[in-house]
């Protein structure tokens, strides 16, 4: 439930805000995913093993037992792929925000490609003079 939020909430959130929120949601989606890897999944097989039918059926015994073992021994590894996975995709979010909302500004404050300036002595103000004028 952790991780479905924190993804939600980085989905839903527009502008300048991604930057407030990027912190909690990322510290957000890592707990969740710790928890998912060292408690959810342990709970499932175990909740399996529970389930006589299933777990006493062929080799299921065998193959329940060792994945109970190996998810505990390998929780910790799962979470750290996991976790950087996270921070390098929110970092190339994070990059890709920025350089999409600064190449709009600039756009938005340079409208034209090339720009002629003078400074007129007489009125000493600054003129801007574009070059479809020419």
């Amino acid at each position: 439930m952790l991780i479905g939020s924190g993804y939600t909430v980085a989905l839903m959130v527009e502008g300048l805000a991604v930057i407030a929120v990027m912190l909690p949601v990322i510290i957000v989606v890592i707990l969740g995913t710790y928890l998912f890897f060292t408690q959810l999944s342990v709970y499932v097989i175990r909740k399996i093993k529970k389930n006589k039918n299933l777990f006493w059926h062929k080799t299921n015994m065998i193959l329940f037992s060792d994945l109970s073992f190996h998810m505990k021994a390998n929780a910790r590894t799962l979470f750290m792929v996991a976790i950087v996975s996270t921070v390098a995709f929110s970092a190339i979010g994070t990059l890709f925000s920025f350089q999409t909302f600064l190449t709009a500004e600039t756009k938005n404050n340079n409208p034209e490609e090339v720009i002629y300036s003078k400074v007129l002595p007489a009125y000493d103000s600054y003129y801007v003079v574009s070059d479809q004028g020419f």
